[in-house]
């Protein structure tokens, strides 16, 4: 998991994987996903070769950056799809901080602590 506070609303978020085979090679997978959940529930797809977010720095090594649009607790996953087979290669959270500045529906609830 990435540190909380350390992003920010619309500021670039990079997150890098590598894919290897069962004796540890660096492998292109047919298709690479990076499948994103926004605090909201709202999941966005993105996909190497498809999407301009996801790009191949080398073999087996993709980056994909993303802009989040709010504060909160978001989720990602990388996925691998060979022959068929999905493979879930990594998982994880981070969170994005508030700001009064580009998320004006939230308040800050004094009583519990937490943005409301």
């Amino acid at each position: 998991m990435l540190p909380p506070g350390k992003h920010y609303v619309n500021s670039p978020i990079p997150f890098r994987v590598n894919f290897t085979d069962a004796s540890g090679n660096d492998y292109d997978p047919e298709v690479v996903t990076l499948r994103i959940m926004d605090p909201c529930g709202v999941e966005t797809t993105y996909v190497y070769a498809t999407d301009d977010e996801v790009t191949r720095t080398d073999s087996g090594n993709y980056v994909g950056t993303i802009r989040p649009d709010r504060g909160g607790r978001w989720f990602r996953r990388w996925q691998a799809e060979t022959d068929d087979v999905i493979e879930i290669v990594d998982e994880g959270e981070f969170v994005v901080q508030f700001s009064v500045f580009e998320d004006p529906d939230w308040t800050w609830d004094y009583s519990v602590g937490r943005w409301l």
